[in-house]
């Protein structure tokens, strides 16, 4: 299945930890442990997505077990988990978070482990299909309207 897909934009995304404003983590200088992060209530994509699959390898590498205090696949939701307690998340640089980065309510901390750096955003397609109609729009909108995929 992997086989018929291609990738039509690719943009580093780096994972992120993200806490609301004035969270006690925002006092760290530098990258942020695993081990510190995980003192504080965690907020987690599930294992099948993305980030979830990226935070079980994290927490492999470092021999650790995550216990979430809240589980759920709605980005929204874990945003809102964040900025109601002193719970932590973690998603993709970019796209997701970069209204509330810039309105002041969200921070974006770095994660001191490499996997943390290897996160990307991509856009995928059925491999040896035309993107024709309402995909070649979507597409384009895409590009137009984020600027991390401009010029892909």
């Amino acid at each position: 299945a992997v086989k018929e897909l291609q990738f039509v934009a690719s943009v580093a995304a780096p994972l992120k930890v993200v806490v609301r404003r004035g969270h006690p983590l925002m006092k760290h200088h530098g990258p942020l442990t695993l081990k510190q992060v995980a003192e504080y209530p965690l907020g987690l994509m599930p294992p099948n997505y993305g980030v979830g699959q990226l935070m079980e390898a994290l927490s492999y590498a470092e021999h650790m077990s995550l216990q979430p205090s809240f589980r759920s696949n709605s980005v929204a939701a874990l945003k809102r988990f964040v900025e109601a307690t002193d719970g932590v998340t973690f998603m993709g640089a970019g796209i997701a978070l970069a209204s509330e980065v810039s309105a002041g309510t969200l921070e974006a901390l770095d994660l001191a482990h490499p996997f943390s750096r290897k996160g990307k955003v991509r856009l995928i397609v059925r491999k040896g299909r035309p993107i024709a109609g309402a995909a070649a729009f979507i597409l384009e909108e895409l590009r137009r309207k984020f600027t991390i995929f401009r010029g892909q």
